[in-house]
């Protein structure tokens, strides 16, 4: 029998009813989705790391602040000081990377920085920080926990943007994904199709940790975007980074 490891998606939120989660099992022969759920506690993060078979939990929600946001609004509260510019206010480095795909919600000026807030909260609370892979540090924490962005996973992997039952068939079919009965449950609502896009994402992310890239059916294989330069790793050390699927071949 195969040896299996999971790898975790989470479709974050502020309150845990806004969220969801998808389970794959990664083995020699593929991927396998083992588990859906629509909703999850704020304890799960913490129960996943203990877990001995769990190795990479994604979460759809920003892990840090823009530089420029977070210096301006620290300045502020002692003088009134120049704001800066209108991208370094709402956009990160790696939201600047990550726009080849899709530009994310600004954690800086939208409301959804309520649950980066709420995911900060419980990184500290339950001291998850150690397993924060940030894409700076060789090798990366065991188990990792990264930052995605689903709707830029979807687009590297289907090659634009489709209807949700059209990006699980593509999905099914390009890399072979075993559904195990939950098609339903996976498109339930759009939050269950983001977990399993981060969960997608957290396998190629563990192939890269693992020297092993995860190939499709065509053979292609499959990398994370990752910090590149000295300046992407200072700027994600700082503000985080989205890992979003590319391949190698065809990166630049």
């Amino acid at each position: 029998m195969a040896e299996m490891t999971r790898v975790i998606g989470i479709d974050w939120a502020t309150s845990e009813g806004g969220r969801a989660l998808v389970e794959l099992a990664v083995t020699g022969d593929g991927l396998r989705v083992v588990a859906v759920r629509s909703a999850v506690a704020d304890t799960e993060p913490a129960r996943l790391v203990a877990e001995k078979d769990v190795r990479a939990i994604a979460l759809d929600i920003p892990f840090g602040w823009p530089r420029g946001f977070a210096k301006f609004m620290a300045a502020q509260t002692k003088a009134w000081s120049e704001p800066p510019e209108w991208e370094d206010f709402r956009y990160r480095c790696t939201e600047r990377v990550v726009q080849i795909h899709k530009t994310p919600l600004s954690v800086a000026a939208d409301k959804f920085a309520m649950g980066a807030w709420a995911w900060a909260r419980i990184v500290h609370k339950d001291g998850l920080d150690r397993w924060v892979d940030l894409g700076t540090s060789d090798p990366s924490p065991s188990p990792s926990i990264i930052e995605v962005y689903p709707a830029a996973s979807a687009i590297a992997l289907v090659e634009r943007e489709k209807p949700g039952a059209q990006v699980l068939a593509l999905l099914v079919d390009r890399f072979e994904l075993d559904v195990d009965g939950h098609q339903e449950a996976l498109l339930r609502r759009r939050d269950e199709l983001d977990a399993l896009l981060a969960a997608m994402t957290a396998a190629i992310h563990l192939g890269h940790v693992r020297g092993s890239l995860l190939r499709d059916k065509a053979g292609n294989a499959w990398d994370v975007r990752r910090p590149k330069t000295p300046e992407e790793r200072t700027a994600a050390s700082a503000e985080g980074w989205i890992f979003f699927p590319e391949r190698p071949e065809s990166s630049s």
